[in-house]
């Protein structure tokens, strides 16, 4: 059979399998009955063997499994490497195929009955010494040859029972990551890049259309049409999430396309179809769900924090990248590379890579890490609040439409700002990585609020003067950075895994429009509300958070298992 490096059907795997495992469970049983009853010939007409007849049999008892090692030496490495090659399989699944292809069971049978046979045509014991000597004379031959074959015998138990072959997850590997994690943190990237790159070309795109007013409308309304889409891939996402992955890609790369030619067919409605589907942000379910499959519950914090930074600098790049496509001009296919254009066919090309990508290295998870599901109401309401903080606040008080209008500030100004702010968040996050090995995460999750709290303070007393505004502005991203990537690690372990996907995309998606809402139509007010609204969760925190003792990083308890085993092992 062909080789595919890029991995073999579901169907075509278990097809093979099915096939060898059926061949090796007949051919044992036929082995083991033909042995077996010449064993029981051998024993029972001892003193009167018909030493041509038992040597025919034994002769194509050999033979038989002289070809059954031949075959099974030759078959199951193939089999073996179509299980590692599949995508579409999980790991436990995988595990079950290779138990049964590897399983010695009735091989060791057969062994033991090829040894008892051996010993007894040598055997000294006879009431008739002529046969005893016929018996040495005929059968030693006979014997040495079981004797050879039971070697290789051995060998194939041995085969079998060898040491585990390199799972295709394990080979490749990035910082102790499968590629999986790293192709999820760049999605995360290309993600936020798409959000901040249209924006900055999203309201000379309306001018164009003569729809100026209505680019704050746009803004807040368009992504809400993604909680009725979250809930649909959310069922594709517990059937096969690679598959889920890769679809919610064509998705945005439909949407950028759209949004690409929507001009030079003056077709106001594409634009509207591409900005929606674009900001809705599908592939961001699948990356959430990837965490609750596939990322061991202690490691969720340093996971989260990685998509977190990708989206801070993918969110700068995609603004930088809007003031630098502002003079372009050319032309592709027949249609108008020009500023406000050239984002959407960037983007498409990168979402097409990407797909590509994905589609090459990304593989299907496993739905191996329960989460805990013993906390109380209350502590899940404020873990669910505590995630939905970071997106409020930030377009509550950082939005475009948030900025004081007292600052003066242009919209080029106010991008450029967010962008260069947004790029200074990796160092931090670096720290917060480091932070999760050392302290339990509800410290840093108290910690983000308390950077927020005091950032949000300053932006408030900050209205018209452009120091505090920018104080409270760093502190309250920092804020924001850690308790994104916090919160979702918290939340991902108080709910159902296959939830987490879609409840972690619903309430990102709602904090965006509800705080990019409060921040644009309420002013002061609404930025006061959220204050409040703050400060109330810091509270539920330090007195709710005590009980939450799954947050607790366990580094130091492994350490002290490493050090146990050690000494007992030196012992």
């Amino acid at each position: 059979m062909a080789s595919n490096e890029r991995g073999y059907s579901i169907q075509e795997t278990l097809a093979t399998i099915s096939d060898l495992i059926h061949y090796k469970k007949t051919t044992i049983e036929k082995l083991n009955n033909s042995s077996y009853s010449c064993f029981r010939h051998i024993i029972i007409f001892k003193d009167n063997i018909d030493e041509s007849g038992i040597h025919q049999k034994l002769e194509a008892i050999d033979l038989d499994l002289k070809k059954f090692i031949s075959e099974m030496k030759s078959r199951v490495p193939e089999a073996l490497k179509m299980l590692n090659l599949s995508k579409d399989m999980s790991k436990a699944t995988k595990s079950q195929q290779k138990a049964e292809i590897k399983s010695t069971d009735g091989i060791n049978e057969i062994l033991g009955i090829l040894e008892s046979i051996a010993l007894e045509l040598q055997r000294e014991e006879t009431t008739d010494p002529l046969k005893e000597s016929l018996l040495k004379q005929e059968m030693s031959q006979v014997a040495d040859e079981l004797r050879g074959t039971g070697k290789e015998l051995k060998g194939l138990i041995n085969f079998l029972n060898g040491p585990p072959e390199p799972e295709v997850e394990e080979v490749y590997t990035l910082g102790g990551h499968s590629v999986a994690v790293a192709l999820s943190v760049f999605i995360s990237f290309v993600l936020s890049l798409n959000f901040s790159l249209l924006t900055v070309e999203g309201k000379t795109y309306l001018d164009y259309f003569g729809n100026s007013n209505a680019s704050y409308v746009f803004g807040p309304l368009l992504p809400a049409f993604g909680i009725p889409a979250y809930v649909i891939m959310h069922f594709s996402a517990r059937a096969n999430l690679r598959k889920c992955l890769l679809f919610s890609m064509l998705f945005s790369i439909a949407g950028n396309v759209l949004y690409f030619i929507a001009r030079d067919v003056d077709i106001f409605a594409f634009f509207i179809i591409g900005r929606a589907v674009m900001g809705i942000g599908l592939p961001g379910l699948a990356l959430k769900q990837f965490i609750g499959f596939h990322v061991k519950p202690d490691e969720r914090a340093r996971v989260s924090v990685m998509y977190t930074t990708a989206s801070f600098i993918g969110l700068s790049c995609g603004y930088f990248l809007g003031f630098a496509f502002e003079d372009s001009s050319s032309e592709v296919l027949g249609y108008e590379l020009s500023g406000v254009t050239m984002g959407g066919f960037f983007l498409g090309i990168t979402w097409i890579l990407t797909f590509l990508l994905s589609g090459t290295l990304f593989l299907n998870p496993d739905k191996t890490y329960p989460s805990d599901d013993s906390n109380k109401t209350s502590i899940k309401g404020l873990l669910v609040f505590s995630f939905l903080l970071p997106s409020l606040l930030r377009e509550g008080f950082l939005s475009p439409g948030s900025i004081p209008s007292e600052l003066n500030w242009s919209d080029g100004a106010i991008y450029a700002y967010i962008g260069v702010f947004s790029l200074m968040m990796a160092p931090v996050s670096v720290l917060v990585y480091a932070a999760a090995h050392i302290t339990e995460e509800k410290i840093l999750l108290a910690f983000s609020k308390a950077f927020s709290l005091v950032g949000c303070s300053f932006i408030l007393l900050g209205q018209d003067a452009p120091f505090w505004f920018v104080i409270g502005s760093i502190l309250l991203l920092v804020g924001v950075n850690v308790g994104a990537g916090i919160g979702f690690s918290l939340l991902s372990k108080s709910i159902r895994n296959d939830l987490i996907g879609m409840i972690g995309s619903v309430i990102e998606l709602a904090g965006w429009v509800i705080g990019y809402s409060m921040g644009y139509y309420g002013g002061f007010i609404a930025q006061l509300v959220l204050l409040f609204l703050l400060a109330a969760s810091l509270i539920g925190d330090i007195v709710k958070f005590k009980n939450l003792d799954h947050t607790k990083v366990k580094h130091k308890k492994d350490k002290k298992d490493k050090k146990d085993k050690k000494d007992k092992k030196g012992a």
